[in-house]
């Protein structure tokens, strides 16, 4: 089974020059808990709900002032949606990864996979 066959296309993201405080509002209204971040058209990073409380909140910075790009999980480690749902899981778990941007060949964004979405596909297959 390909990624594109079970992955999430309605991705929210967020650009790195937004605030803290707008991206925690996005992850609300989305009911997510990270957003790929944007920079110039590409995946540059992922902040995650834990990114903002360990390198923001703990670190007593304002969420108002503070932008997404200096306190994003940088070098996130993506995947094609041409790849198949067992190379995935092998780079989730060799990265401690809970998901993974999904992109075309020709590098735009397309999807977002979760380790729940890969655990439900591979249940599926067998």
């Amino acid at each position: 089974m390909k990624l594109k066959d079970i992955m999430v296309r309605d991705v929210e993201v967020i650009a790195g020059q937004a605030t803290i405080t707008m991206a925690a509002e996005r992850m609300k209204a989305r009911k997510v808990s990270a957003l790929p971040v944007i920079e110039h058209g590409r995946v540059a990073g992922m902040l995650t709900d834990r990114d903002i409380v360990v390198r923001v909140l703990a670190m007593h910075l304002d969420p108002q002032r503070a932008r997404v790009r200096d306190h994003m999980s940088q070098g996130t480690i993506h995947v094609y949606e041409d790849q198949d749902v067992k190379e995935a899981i092998q780079i989730m778990g060799l990265h401690h990864f809970r998901r993974l941007p999904i992109l075309a060949r020709d590098g735009n964004l397309v999807g977002i996979v979760t380790l729940s979405d890969l655990l439900k596909a591979s249940k599926a297959e067998h």
